[in-house]
């Protein structure tokens, strides 16, 4: 895996990792809150995917990314939105099809409002919060989100692990729920709250879409519930909604193969049009 770095234009020094084939279809993997570049190892390592240039990065505020504790770092669409338009940049991306994760669908959703989606191939929203309010969130969120921002390290610790466990359908093995709880608990408090409770549009930006879209969504997700992927589907034309029975909110470890097969066929299908 080759990594590097790029920093966005409010000065956020972001870390990036690459994988895959440079010559490539492009893949840009966007994680949700909390997680970072890592909960998309098995993709950038994936032989489904070898063939396709394959780039994720740390958000800001998670990873090796730097982690400024202003809210307003967080709280802002636009820094979202120039985020990511600078990772595509400085990773010299021509039109990737880009993978938007839980949280990263509000950063992809912004994206689009402020920039459009004259460079991108294509996209898969993952279990993607599209829509605000709490209304289509389950309860592996709601009933866990308020202690991940606890002063108290124990009961943000105990929440932390208690989200991770509901992230997925299926029991994991200790090893791989050790490590996402790791690198969960490495975002600081201050970065959670300043991603929370943000408010935002998409549908303007998303009945303008003219490019490949996929929505995937477990079955069985208790953190982003799957009626919004079928809103997210509803919301864009063209759009095909692909659900995982049997899968919660991380279909792309509980149903990697069939994930990865979906995703490089979306990269193929783009660069073909």
């Amino acid at each position: 895996m080759r990594t590097s770095s790029v920093v966005a234009p409010d000065g956020v020094r972001l870390a990036v990792y690459e994988g895959g084939s440079p010559a490539g279809p492009e893949i840009l993997f966007a994680h949700g809150a909390g997680q970072s570049a890592m909960a998309w190892r098995a993709q950038l390592e994936s032989p489904a995917l070898a063939a396709c240039r394959l780039v994720a990065w740390d958000l800001r505020g998670h990873g090796a990314s730097a982690k400024p504790l202003e809210r307003a770092y967080y709280a802002e669409g636009a820094r979202w939105a120039d985020e990511v338009a600078a990772v595509i940049e400085g990773a010299g991306l021509r039109r990737p099809t880009v993978v938007a994760w839980s949280y990263a669908g509000t950063i992809v959703g912004e994206y689009l409002v402020r920039h459009g989606a004259g460079r991108l191939a294509a996209l898969n929203f993952v279990a993607a919060a599209t829509l605000p309010g709490i209304d289509l969130f389950g309860p592996g969120l709601l009933g866990n989100a308020k202690g991940m921002m606890d002063e108290d390290a124990a009961v943000r610790g105990a929440a932390t692990r208690a989200f991770v466990e509901s992230c997925f359908a299926t029991p994991q093995p200790a090893a791989t729920i050790e490590t996402i709880l790791a690198y969960n608990l490495a975002v600081p408090r201050e970065v959670r709250a300043g991603m929370a409770g943000r408010q935002f549009d998409f549908d303007a930006a998303f009945a303008a879409l003219a490019i490949p879209v996929l929505v995937t969504h477990g079955a069985a997700d208790r953190v982003v519930l799957p009626h919004m992927g079928r809103s997210t589907a509803a919301r864009i034309p063209g759009a095909r909604l692909s659900l995982y029975d049997g899968a919660g909110h991380c279909p792309f470890v509980e149903a990697q193969g069939r994930f990865d097969v979906e995703v490089v066929a979306l990269a193929r299908q783009a660069v073909a049009r």
